[in-house]
């Protein structure tokens, strides 16, 4: 049976199911990383603060137990732990309170990549405080939608990360749903275009011109 809305409109879902399920759900949720320094600064409301699941993942060395070169965005870096919150409670009000939002240049990372589900988005691209709609087409939701890529990593990480990616998998052998790139046109496909366009064009030509030439000789 193919999905009849949403940002899958028109594909099919699992016959059978996966055997392990996955905690994500068709109305957003947002993995937070909330800051330390957000919870020293607010204990008292940060634990009355809705009655939604969490749970502890770091430690007083989370920041400093490695060279920072892995996987993890820079918000694991100052987190206290994370906690699973619907998208229509953060964004438009404790976004604001845990996290630094006054560069609109520069969405910061919030959340982790384990449990962001496959239609997670960040907010509008206009409006960080409107949750993106999951009525609208995956097309509409990449166009005007901050990506789940900048959610976890922050804008400028990204792009950096992005950069490698293009520099060291510019074919793209390695790819996945919510990874490094996966939401972007890749550049291959632009270069075979413009190759195989300029060839045609070439050729066509070419192929004119010849049949000028030869008329005029004639």
């Amino acid at each position: 049976v193919k999905m009849p809305e949403g940002p899958y409109i028109g594909q099919t879902k699992d016959s059978p199911a996966p055997t392990m399920r996955t905690i994500s759900n068709t109305e957003q949720t947002i993995n937070v990383l909330v800051p330390q320094k957000y919870i020293e600064e607010n204990f008292d409301i940060d634990w009355r603060y809705f009655s939604i699941t969490f749970y502890y993942a770091f430690g007083s060395g989370s920041s400093s137990a490695s060279d920072q070169a892995n996987s993890l965005g820079p918000a694991h870096r100052t987190a206290g732990y994370k906690r699973l919150v619907p998208a229509a409670d953060f964004f438009p009000s404790m976004f604001g309170e845990m996290f630094d939002i006054t560069d609109k240049t520069n969405f910061p990372s919030i959340q982790g990549s384990n449990h962001a589900g496959p239609a997670y988005m960040g907010p509008l691209k206009d409006d960080w405080t409107k949750v993106c709609p999951v009525e609208w087409t995956q097309e509409e939701r990449d166009e005007k939608c901050i990506s789940i890529q900048e959610t976890i990593y922050g804008t400028k990480t990204l792009a950096r990360l992005e950069a490698i990616k293009e520099a060291l998998d510019p074919d793209y052998m390695f790819d996945c749903a919510g990874c490094i790139g996966n939401n972007r046109k890749k550049e291959t496909e632009t270069k075979d275009d413009e190759t195989t366009s300029g060839m045609t064009d070439t050729k066509e030509e070419e192929t004119t011109s010849g049949k000028i030439d030869t008329k005029e000789d004639e």
